[in-house]
C-alpha cells in the first residue's frame, strides 16, 4: 500500500554527513511516508538505508531541479520537501496531515 505522503530530501556533498539524522526524523514520525533521496550529483557516496529509495542526477542542479527529480520518483498523493541537514519534529507528518 502506499502511504499517504512522501518526503523528499535532495542531498550533495559535505550534507551527507546530516542524512541519517534528517532520514531518521521521518522515519520516527507517526504516519508511514515514503522517502525519497535525490543524490544531486554528489561527490560523496550516500548511504545505502532501509526504506529508502534513492535517485540520483548526474548533474549537479538547483534545489528546485533536485527537489523536481525527487518529485517524479514519488507515488504517494501529497509531498513533503526536507533538506538533507534538517530534522523533522515529531508530529510534524500527523499534524500536515490533519
Amino acid at each position: 500500500m502506499t502511504p499517504p505522503v512522501a518526503v523528499v530530501i535532495p542531498v550533495w556533498d559535505s550534507y551527507v554527513a546530516f542524512v541519517r539524522e534528517a532520514v531518521a526524523s521521518v522515519l520516527q514520525q507517526s504516519i508511514e511516508a515514503e522517502i525519497v533521496l535525490v543524490d544531486n550529483a554528489s561527490s560523496e557516496s550516500l548511504p545505502a538505508l532501509e526504506g529508502v529509495r534513492t535517485v540520483r542526477s548526474d548533474a549537479r542542479l538547483t534545489t528546485g531541479g533536485a527537489r523536481n527529480v525527487g518529485l517524479d520518483a514519488v507515488t504517494a498523493p501529497l509531498v513533503v520537501f526536507l533538506d538533507a541537514d534538517d530534522l523533522m519534529l515529531p508530529g510534524t507528518l500527523s499534524a500536515l496531515l490533519a
